[in-house]
């Protein structure tokens, strides 16, 4: 009873990471592999182009403060405050959900609100 207790008290740690606090672990030695570095730089440099060309572009659909509902995770990208999202956006813009179509680059605040949605080049 004492270890069903300490695990289903109220807390802001995961379950899942509280059942691992006790397993033990070992260091693995992992090879470094050239070729996913470089995949990752192309990937990376792929998404500042994505950003830059949207920006330079500046085909600003809006501009305010919105809350971001949704976008694309399976084709979403992330820089600094940009997240790019192909097919659609979603904000909330004044109480009601708004969707966009197309492909955009959204830039977001410090609180991660949508403050611009450019479309891509």
């Amino acid at each position: 009873m004492g270890e069903l207790s300490r695990i289903t008290k109220p807390s802001s740690i995961p379950f899942s990471l509280t059942l691992l606090e006790e397993v033990e672990t070992e260091d693995i030695k992992l090879s470094v592999n050239s070729l996913i570095d470089h995949y990752l730089d192309t990937y990376n440099t792929r998404t500042n182009q994505i950003i830059q060309a949207a920006i330079i572009k500046d085909d600003c659909l809006l501009e305010g403060e919105y809350p971001l509902l949704g976008i694309n995770i399976y084709d979403a990208r992330c820089q600094g405050q940009y997240l790019t999202s192909t097919y659609f956006v979603m904000v909330e813009d004044q109480g009601v959900s708004r969707v966009f179509n197309g492909d955009f680059v959204i830039e977001l605040n410090e609180n991660n609100k949508v403050i611009r949605l450019l479309n891509q080049a």
